[in-house]
Formats: structure tokens, C-alpha cells, sequence
């Protein structure tokens, strides 16, 4: 395994979550004879060597699931894992699209909608700026205000996330979209998981902004916050619902941003077969 690793596999992380454990000195989660890594969060490293005579036995899963980082992260490190695992027992779980930016690049090929969108909010006094953590509740709230209209719920408390925070407060950006009359029009929590690589968790844009579509602004503020701080690359996620099902609405939108596809996978391994031959 690459020496950096996510945070998702950090001994901070796998405190916070009480579902995590530790097998084998891998950070993941026991499911139903499954061992996910790295069980909560985005995306583990890449596949460490396993000498499957000094494993340590129980708990026994018969499989492991790990999921690699997207592959735009490092195409290098993905063609070496594919080379890998065509002479061994890793097999194909799953494979999702993902969007992200290429932070080196100047510009993107933003939808002729949403570039419009983007100047009407400039030209209304629409501005983006950072969140204090300690404002993090109001950033939350608002998320959480988008779902709720649309039907939806987080996946986090607010707990679960103020903890997050300020367990990683290093990690973690937030940021705002106001209006002259600094009344919130768009939010989002970004966090930097690895040293030149942020993700967007959560963003929204208030209920009552959504004509306005700011999140096209909000987008485009965190981008040059990211660069500027020497971050190359940011990802926005699958565009996938919760079964893993593409989501047609959610790709275009994410491709009217600008984004470029990739994708992430996560393989599996049968344990006692590896283990045993059999």
C-alpha cells in the first residue's frame, strides 16, 4: 500500500466511527461476512500486499471488499493494481462513475446555462466566501433544509458531523454563497482527505435561491479557493443513487458544471479461497 492513506483509514477515523474495527491492521467494517474498507468514508489505498499465511484469524470474512481511489487520482497506481489483480484472486465488485476537476487545467466546459447563471448571481452582488468551523451548524442546517424540499435526509447527524469537524479541522473547508443582504443562498463542506485532493461531501443552495442556481457559483469559488491553495484535484462524487444505480439527473448536473468523468472501484476477494486454495 502507498505510504499516504486517506484519512478514511486513519486511527482518528476509526475512533469516530464505532462500527469501524481493525483486521489485520486494515481499517474497515464487518457486514454480514464482509470486510469493507474502508467501510465509512470515500475510498481506501491501494491494495496492500497480503501474506495470507500470517493473517490472523478470527474474525474469518469470507470476503473483503476494498474500494481503490478514483482513478484519476493516480493512473499509474490503478494500471499497477489492474496488472495485480489479473494473476490473483481480486475479482470486480463494483464500478461507479464518478466527476471531478483537474485543477491544473485554466478553465472547463461549463453549460452555456450555467455560465449565465453564474454571472446573473455577480451581477445581483452574490459573493462566495469561507465558512468559520464554528459556524458549521448554519452550513449544516441549510444542507439539510435542500434535502428535506426534495425529500431527502443526510446521511449524517449533526453530531456525527460537528464531530467529524473538529476531529479534522485541518481537512475541512466551508463555504457560502451570501447576497448583498448577506442572507445565505448556497453552502458546502469540502474535505481535503489526502494532501492534494478535495472532495465535496455536502452543498446545497436554499430552497428559496434555486432560480438563481448559486451552487454554479459556490462551485467555481471553491475551485479557485483549491487551486490557489495547491490542491490538484476536486471531486464531487458518484453520480450514482445508494444502490448503485446511475442517476441520470445527477450526471448532467454534474457534467453542466464542467466536470470530467472517471471512475471508482472496488474490488473483492475471496478470503478462504485465498487463504486455503479452496
Amino acid at each position: 500500500m502507498t505510504s499516504t492513506l486517506p484519512i478514511f483509514q486513519s486511527p482518528a477515523f476509526v475512533e469516530l466511527h464505532p462500527r469501524l474495527t481493525y483486521w489485520n491492521g486494515i481499517a474497515g467494517k464487518f457486514e454480514q461476512n464482509i470486510f469493507s474498507v474502508p467501510g465509512l468514508g470515500s475510498f481506501a489505498g491501494w491494495l496492500p500486499t497480503l501474506n495470507f499465511t500470517e493473517l490472523q484469524y478470527p474474525p474469518f470474512p469470507d470476503f473483503v471488499h476494498w474500494t481503490l481511489p478514483p482513478i484519476f487520482y493516480n493512473p499509474t497506481a490503478f494500471l499497477k493494481t489492474i496488472q495485480s489483480i489479473s494473476t490473483s484472486l481480486w475479482k470486480w465488485e463494483k464500478i461507479e462513475s464518478t466527476w471531478y476537476f483537474d485543477l491544473t487545467e485554466k478553465s472547463f466546459e461549463v453549460s452555456h446555462g450555467n455560465r449565465k447563471k453564474i454571472q446573473q448571481c455577480l451581477s445581483s452582488g452574490a459573493t462566495i466566501q469561507r465558512v468559520p468551523l464554528s459556524n458549521w451548524l448554519s452550513v449544516y442546517e441549510l444542507i439539510s433544509l435542500n434535502r428535506k424540499d426534495k425529500g431527502y435526509t443526510l446521511s449524517m447527524s449533526p453530531k456525527q458531523v460537528e464531530e467529524m469537524i473538529f476531529t479534522f479541522p485541518n481537512q475541512t473547508r466551508m463555504f457560502e454563497v451570501v447576497n448583498p443582504q448577506n442572507q445565505r443562498l448556497a453552502a458546502a463542506w469540502v474535505l481535503i482527505p489526502m494532501a492534494d485532493y478535495a472532495q465535496v461531501v455536502y452543498w446545497a443552495h436554499h430552497p428559496s435561491a434555486e432560480a438563481l442556481s448559486p451552487v454554479a457559483l459556490l462551485c467555481e469559488g471553491i475551485q479557485n479557493y483549491c487551486r490557489a491553495e495547491g490542491i490538484t484535484y476536486l471531486d464531487l462524487g458518484t453520480a450514482t443513487t445508494s444502490d448503485g444505480i446511475p442517476n441520470a439527473g445527477l450526471t448532467r448536473f454534474k457534467q453542466n458544471l464542467g466536470a470530467l468523468p472517471s471512475l471508482k472501484c472496488t474490488l473483492s476477494l475471496d478470503i478462504k479461497k485465498a487463504a486455503y486454495g479452496s
